[in-house]
């Protein structure tokens, strides 16, 4: 009888400890895809506001225009990506790392900066969207990084 107590004690421990190894696994792995899924719709959103801002500024120093159904392409991607990118901003580090929010803060910063003319507009603009896509690049290689260390 003491026998069959043991065994059944060690079956609801071992079971129990299992399922909580599986739940913690299970909510690690849903974290990890919400949050990949985070960084792949920010670098997608970055990346468009980077072309946008490229291609005016590569226009303008050359004098030339875009032709109007190239520019309502680029409107579009930045009409959807900018408000991607400030949401990304406003979500803080619930998702993101700190460098990431910090670059994205700094971003937005130098989008409401008053530049002078339209040139420098685009060339600031410009040089911050491509640092803060290096830098979330970056970041995320780090932070998605899959770590066994708990198993």
């Amino acid at each position: 009888m003491i026998d069959l107590l043991r065994l059944a004690l060690v079956g609801i421990i071992s079971g129990v400890f299992s399922s909580l190894i599986a739940y913690r696994s299970h909510r690690q792995k849903k974290w990890w895809e919400i949050r990949v899924d985070a960084y792949a719709k920010l670098l997608e959103a970055l990346s468009d506001v980077t072309h946008y801002y490229s291609r005016h500024f590569d226009a303008h120093i050359c004098q030339r225009d875009l032709n109007e159904e190239y520019e309502k392409k680029l409107r579009d991607a930045w009409d959807q990506g900018f408000p991607r990118v400030r949401r990304a901003a406003d979500t803080g580090a619930f998702i993101y790392s700190l460098a990431v929010n910090k670059v994205l803060s700094e971003f937005l910063a130098v989008n409401e900066e008053d530049h002078g003319d339209y040139s420098m507009y685009l060339d600031q603009n410009m040089s911050a969207a491509r640092k803060c896509l290096c830098t979330v690049v970056e970041c995320s290689k780090r932070d998605l990084e899959m770590r066994w260390w708990w198993v």
